[in-house]
């Protein structure tokens, strides 16, 4: 069910996922691509939610010098999950890391990272570092079935589904955070 009071932007995101979740279960193929859209999904959603927001207190005062700024920082807010935290926490003093939901969110976040750089296993970048690979695996154990044996990961059946409902968390969490900086054009969904 989609709660109320939230922004089109987390409406938009929660049906995706939804219809995302009842797909990814069958294949090995199913998992991985629900895993890997949720995370898109999540992206989506943080970019369009800070634009519109962002958008709106331009036609409030910010007038073309701001959305002059805005462009310039538009492409740097959507180059990657450390740069969309930083804007988070630059622009509306909100952090996900250390939130649940947020560390929930970065988990998936390195697991769609292995699944499309690592070919079957971690990525170069994540196994840099011998301690954060030991880590990161207990964690996509522990929390999203996914097991590391042998330099490969392995994805249980649910692991896509749980994908989904940690990417649900982290949109319905950020969207509320957002609430108070939302203006007309963001709110869409009030009953």
């Amino acid at each position: 069910m989609i709660p109320l009071n939230i922004t089109r932007a987390a409406e938009d995101a929660l049906r995706a996922l939804s219809r995302l979740s009842v797909l990814g279960r069958d294949t090995e193929a199913e998992v991985y691509q629900s895993v890997l859209s949720s995370v898109t999904i999540m992206e989506s959603y943080v970019d369009t939610i800070v634009s519109a927001i962002v958008e709106d207190s331009l036609e409030v005062g910010g007038g073309a010098i701001g959305g002059v700024v805005f462009d310039e920082l538009r492409p740097d807010l959507q180059r990657s999950w450390a740069r969309r935290n930083h804007w988070l926490q630059r622009l509306f003093g909100i952090s996900m890391k250390g939130q649940e939901c947020g560390q929930d969110g970065d988990l998936v976040i390195a697991l769609r990272n292995a699944l499309t750089h690592g070919s079957g296993g971690m990525s170069r970048l994540q196994t840099q570092d011998a301690g954060g690979v030991v880590e990161l695996a207990e964690s996509l154990r522990r929390k999203l079935r996914v097991d590391y044996v042998g330099g490969r990961l392995f994805l249980d059946a649910s692991s896509g589904q749980i994908a989904c409902s940690v990417s649900r968390e982290y949109v319905l969490s950020l969207d509320s955070q957002l609430s108070p900086f939302s203006t007309k054009a963001a709110k869409v969904r009030l009953m």
